[in-house]
């Protein structure tokens, strides 16, 4: 008696999600730039997927009515390109919808700062850019102690305080 060969089923293709090209969208409210002392500020973000948050700050208007492209703000060049940037960085987000925050540091005390933010997601192998661009302005703690009568001598406040040394 001879075999019959029986028809071998298909594999099923395996599932392959489509690709996403779609930016991240920053949330209502965000960023904010909070608790701010004589060096540090708290930047917090909350995007719609996991990604990456850049940002750059500057003096306080010393773009005028410029706000930096996206591209510019990623790189820490382009518009606001040195001296006019303070300080530049990357705060990762690994939660969607859930804020997120990271301590800005590199910043001088008694000083007004804007604080340029753009998104960009995690997607392989391309990552897809916000291209809106948002930001938040804070101003940083009065100097204390040395610092504080530094800031007093910088800014011309004259010292109201009796200085003495007891021995």
């Amino acid at each position: 008696s001879r075999a019959t060969a029986l028809p071998v089923p298909a594999l099923p293709e395996p599932f392959v999600p489509p690709p996403d090209e779609s930016p991240p969208t920053i949330a209502g409210g965000f960023p904010t730039a909070t608790n701010p002392t004589m060096k540090n500020v708290t930047l917090t973000m909350q995007l719609d997927e996991p990604g990456e948050v850049f940002y750059m700050v500057v003096a306080a208007g010393a773009l005028g009515n410029t706000t930096p492209p996206a591209g510019d703000i990623i790189s820490g060049t382009g518009v606001a390109a040195p001296p006019s940037v303070v300080v530049t960085g990357v705060m990762p987000i690994t939660q969607h919808d859930t804020a997120t925050s990271y301590i800005v540091t590199g910043l001088q005390h008694t000083t007004a700062y804007d604080i340029y933010v753009a998104a960009r997601d995690d997607a392989t192998p391309v990552n897809n850019v916000q291209a809106t661009v948002k930001m938040a302005t804070f101003t940083t703690a009065p100097g204390t102690g040395w610092d504080g009568l530094q800031a007093h001598v910088e800014h011309g406040v004259p010292n109201t305080h009796a200085w003495g040394v007891v021995w």
